[in-house]
């Protein structure tokens, strides 16, 4: 879409750009949770089982709407976080080298050269 004065725009669509949540929570989280209390349910397959699976998958979709309300991405974000923490450390290690320098060598001579030169006509050289 072209405006008036030259610059375009692009209008996305809502369902490209809103979080995928299930009842309110992260979708793979909630059918994990509901998946795990079906298998609860089946292997007591007793009344006092059925209850516990209601009233844990119950607690834990709260939870789990309450961390989508915070952040809709948190499970994913934290997932990542997870797989490459041992790529990325939080600090470095005790008996980790200091950094080098970044400039090991001397400036050329043409730049020392320059240098003096303006010194001797009393002008100020460049800053770098």
């Amino acid at each position: 879409m072209q405006q008036q004065d030259g610059t375009r725009s692009v209008v996305l669509h809502a369902a490209l750009i809103r979080p995928r949540l299930l009842m309110g929570g992260e979708r793979q989280a909630v059918i994990y949770n509901f998946g795990a209390a079906f298998a609860l349910v089946m292997i007591t397959r007793t009344l006092p089982g059925i209850i516990a699976a209601v009233v844990i998958s119950t607690l834990v979709q709260g939870v789990l709407v309450a961390l989508a309300k915070r952040d809709p991405q948190s499970l994913q974000v934290n997932g990542r976080n997870l797989k490459y923490q041992h790529f990325y450390a939080t600090a470095a290690s005790i008996e980790a080298r200091p950094a080098e320098a970044h400039v090991t060598r001397q400036a050329p001579i043409e730049y020392l050269i320059f240098a003096f030169q303006s010194l001797i006509k009393g002008k100020k050289h460049a800053q770098h």
